[in-house]
């Protein structure tokens, strides 16, 4: 089995979870337009809704800068131009990366219980 089979492995698992961050993004960009809309709307909760789409689109460069350095790697790797002992660098790399990534996508999931909490308490 040639060594840039494990990070080429990767890819797919990296582009679905990119996949359904981006569609969050979009998302709650859609349900902040329609809030904005209401006349009557909370601008704390608009205010949070924000930080969120902030976060996931943080987690979202670590994820794709993540996903470059696992496709260069396999390129790299795959034609001979760097040898298998850097593969475990750049893939270390691209974990640490992901997982900044993660660590942004947790913050997200837990604020959003609580300003769902607070934008639904208040109908």
């Amino acid at each position: 089995m040639e060594s840039w089979t494990l990070p080429l492995s990767m890819i797919p698992s990296l582009a679905v979870i990119l996949n359904s961050t981006s569609r969050m993004v979009l998302g709650l960009t859609d349900e902040l337009n329609n809030t904005i809309k209401d006349p009557v709307h909370d601008r704390n909760i608009v205010t949070a809704k924000l930080g969120q789409i902030k976060r996931l689109s943080i987690a979202s460069i670590f994820m794709y800068v993540s996903l470059a350095v696992l496709v260069v790697t396999v390129l790299l790797v795959g034609t001979g131009w760097i040898n298998s002992a850097m593969e475990e660098g750049a893939m270390l790399t691209a974990v640490a990366l992901f997982f900044v990534a993660i660590v942004y996508m947790i913050a997200f999931s837990w604020k959003a219980y609580f300003i769902r909490q607070r934008q639904f308490a208040q109908r």
